[in-house]
């Protein structure tokens, strides 16, 4: 049984938000006087749903009595990361199923305690798993099955859409529930004609005038009229003329019947010796088999066996075909009627998709009026998903619009913040942005600082003056392109696919072994490979090679759901659209094992020299101890200056003698003695930080005062600011005016003028007194007040004040 654990104080900086299929969690923010022990596992309730700690938590000593936390307890659906999807003991597998079925297999691999909710019953799909974890497993799934998720007391759910539409609507103006109402465009892509695309297996010689896959006779169109003539591709490659039934009778391990087959194979080009079986449930779920042999009178289909490279044979004993398993046949010419009716399945999917991405997308954000949901009752009744009523006919809309996401302090239900749109998003990038680590053997990091658009206006450019370059003098020929030299105006290095932005750690060599490579999430930003920059969520994973030979490194993207990618090792040659669904970007080689170590050499990005200017991402010794990394602006490696003198000096040593000057709030690292002005007050460090964050408490003021003498300077005393300072010469105590707040401190003792806030004694403007240690003595006569979260009531002491505290329990 769960026991309390601490209880808290909390304010408006603790914040519940909630987004459509994405983060649950709240987040407290708090300073207190005794030091908390916080666990993972911890977790708070709240409209009794279980929020968890589930990582690291920010815990920062601010002085001898005082700590500040940072705090997030984060939703059940959190806890999907920590499992990796699995079937029959393998985490790399195919599988068919149903919404219903792939729910089954989550909540398998998420072990006891977890349960299908429900699930629409839609046709199978096929789905392929490689070390992903179950919580990006649902949003594949959802995203496949255009389905939406949410998860309640660990049960699982797919659905249509999540929420309902609720009685809430919302303008500008008096009474009307918004102080402010914001329209702004969405990066979802939209298109007014769309032309649509299925698989390429099983048509018939000549299909459609030589169409490689299916299609339908013309494109889908919406809102031509309005928005004009904007085209669209979709593609569908799961859908292609097929027929999926049951196995009535198995006679070997290798051969089935199944007595409802409308059609005789042998009439269906099957001499070519391509023609499959694909088993779509059962123990051979996902695994395809060529056909041998077809008995028209028995209808008996006999396939031949599988092996693998290390010699391994299905069908065997342990995986195996039976009645009742589902299969489905391909590379062969289907009749006309599958055909049709494959095309009519197209022409669902993609009209579907169509009417619902035929116009710009957008989202509304809104500041709602707290009297507004107060009076009308609407705290605890709205959540993500949910639809309300926009009023907005200035901004261009009226009508209903879904709950993205939703936001409030816990102390003020509401004080609501919200973002509504219709677009829907499969997003597990909540959890990416909290992985940015630090530098690692290998490091593929440039998203911060870097600029996407200027990194495409850049290459741009120099295509534009690639065209545009050429040969004044009339000198450059094919014979100056020499075995040993080359001669040219412009050189440039690079393809279009690889010009992207990759904010990642591959770490080779993970725990002292040469075959395991870790990967950490986060993200891919490609800016050329088409019009709109794409930003993809990469997903997080630890690989072993099986041999010691060398691998390709792509970054496998998904072309329609952005949140799926991942990088992937093969001694494959991929090239960028071999896929349908996947783009494959070649990021680099990841080397065979040398002298027990494995090195990686990246060959993304560009290069390009014309006349006396380079352009280029990072320069770099062979051994990888000394590179310029211009991207990040940053130099690493023992650099030394050598002077006019010849005597060298290492630059890590010249950045140590001189002092820093800091005119904004200073950034680690910093040293004792460098300088901090805010433009009123001059402090100087006296607890050098070499990372992490700045801390008010690491500084002091740099002025010296003579505790001996009055001293009237300047603005000092018309500032309103009386300073004390002790035998030290440093202020431990002071009188101001500054401010004009009722939270704003007038009296302080024991800390100095800048950190006078965490002070052990203080009084503020409103008269409240705050002291730590403080001995009261004689009586003491009160009639009302609060001790934490009891309050003085009638002669008694209550605790009433529920809403305005938090219990944490431990785990």
């Amino acid at each position: 049984m769960a026991h309390l654990s601490t209880i808290f104080e909390i304010d408006e900086q603790t914040l519940f938000t909630q987004t459509l299929m994405g983060e649950e969690k709240v987040v407290a923010n708090f300073i207190s006087s005794t030091s908390i022990n916080l666990k993972i596992g911890d977790y708070v309730l709240l409209n009794s749903k279980k929020y968890s700690i589930v990582g690291e938590t920010f815990k920062q000593q601010i002085s001898a009595t005082t700590y500040k936390y940072e705090l997030e307890f984060l939703g059940e659906v959190y806890q999907l990361y920590n499992s990796i999807i699995k079937h029959l003991g393998r985490t790399k597998f195919s599988y068919f199923g149903t919404p219903s079925e792939l729910l089954g297999l989550l909540v398998s691999s998420m072990g006891s305690g977890w349960y299908v909710g429900a699930a629409p019953n839609l046709e199978p799909q096929l789905f392929e798993f490689k070390d992903v974890s179950c919580r990006v497993v649902l949003s594949d799934i959802a995203s496949k099955f255009q389905l939406e998720y949410y998860v309640d007391n660990q049960n699982i759910y797919l659905v249509e859409k999540v929420g309902s539409a609720k009685g809430v609507s919302l303008g500008y103006g008096r009474n009307q529930g918004a102080y402010d109402i914001t329209r702004q465009s969405t990066s979802s892509s939209y298109a007014t004609v769309w032309y649509a695309f299925g698989g390429s297996t099983n048509l018939t010689a000549g299909y459609r005038d030589g169409q490689d896959r299916l299609t339908l006779n013309n494109p889908i169109e919406y809102n031509v009229s309005e928005f004009g003539r904007k085209e669209g591709v979709l593609e569908f490659d799961y859908i292609y003329p097929r027929r999926t039934a049951t196995i009535t009778s198995v006679t070997s391990p290798t051969s089935i019947i199944d007595n409802t087959l409308d059609f005789d194979l042998n009439e269906q080009n099957i001499t070519d010796a391509h023609a499959k079986i694909i088993f779509k449930s059962g123990e051979l779920n996902g695994q395809e088999f060529f056909i041998t042999k077809y008995n028209a009178s028995t209808k008996e289909i006999t396939f031949q066996v599988n092996k693998d490279d290390t010699g391994y044979e299905t069908p065997n004993s342990t995986f195996a075909v039976a009645v009742g398993d589902r299969y489905t046949l391909a590379g062969i010419t289907m009749p006309s009627s599958y055909i049709s009716a494959a095309e009519t399945e197209l022409y669902n999917a993609a009209n579907k998709y169509a009417s619902q991405n035929s116009r710009p997308q957008f989202a509304i954000l809104v500041n709602v009026d707290e009297k507004y949901i107060r009076e009308a009752g609407f705290a605890y009744q709205i959540y993500a998903g949910d639809v309300i009523n926009i009023n907005a006919p200035n901004l261009n809309y009226t009508g209903g619009i879904r709950i993205q996401s939703i936001s409030y302090p816990l102390v003020n239900a509401n004080k609501i913040t919200l973002s509504l749109s219709n677009t829907v998003n499969y997003s597990v990038s909540e959890m990416l942005v909290k992985e940015q680590k630090e530098q690692k053997n290998v490091i593929v990091n440039l998203g911060k600082g870097y600029n996407a658009l200027k990194a495409k206006l850049g290459w741009k450019t120099t295509q534009e003056l690639l065209n545009l370059t050429f040969d004044p003098d009339g000198y450059f020929n094919t014979g100056n392109i020499r075995p040993l030299s080359i001669e040219t105006s412009m050189l440039v290095v690079g393809v279009k696919s690889q010009q992207f932005i990759l904010q990642i750690i591959i770490e080779p060599n993970y725990n002292g072994d040469a075959n395991v490579v870790k990967v950490n999430s986060g993200i891919l930003v490609h800016y050329l490979i088409e019009e709109t920059i794409r930003t993809w969520q990469v997903s997080g994973q630890t690989v072993t090679i099986p041999d010691n030979n060398a691998r390709y490194i792509y970054a496998r993207c998904n072309k329609v759901d952005y949140n799926d990618a991942q990088i992937i090792f093969s001694t494959q040659q991929i090239k960028t659209n071999d896929s349908t669904l996947y783009y494959h970007f070649l990021v680099g080689v990841l080397h065979s094992v040398m002298e027990g170590v494995r090195w990686i050499s990246l060959t993304y990005g560009a290069t390009s020299i014309n006349g006396r200017f380079i352009k280029t991402g990072r320069i770099q010794s062979f051994d990888g101890s000394t590179y310029f990394d211009l991207d990040l602006a940053e130099i690493g490696g023992k650099i030394t200056f050598t002077n006019n003198d010849g005597q060298k000096e290492l630059v890590s040593d010249l950045a140590t003698k001189s002092t820093r000057h800091f005119t904004t709030t200073p950034i680690t690292p910093y040293k004792i003695g460098d300088l901090w002005t805010d433009g009123s007050f001059l402090y100087r460090c006296k607890t050098a930080r070499s990372s992490g964050s700045f801390s008010s408490s690491d500084w002091e003021d740099a002025t010296k005062y003579d505790n001996t003498k009055t001293v009237i300077d300047g603005g000092l005393v018309t500032s309103g600011t009386l300073q004390v300072a002790g035998d030290n010469s440093n202020i431990k105590a002071g009188v101001t005016g500054a401010g004009s707040s009722d939270s704003d401190v007038r009296f302080w003792a024991g800390e100095t003028f800048l950190n006078r806030a965490s002070a052990p004694f203080k009084v503020l403007q409103n008269g409240a007194m705050y002291a730590v240690g403080a001995v009261i003595q004689g009586f003491i006569n009160a009639t009302s007040g609060n001790f934490g979260v009891l309050s003085i009531f009638n002669n008694s002491i209550v605790n009433n004040f529920v809403s305005e505290a938090m219990i944490i329990f431990a785990k």
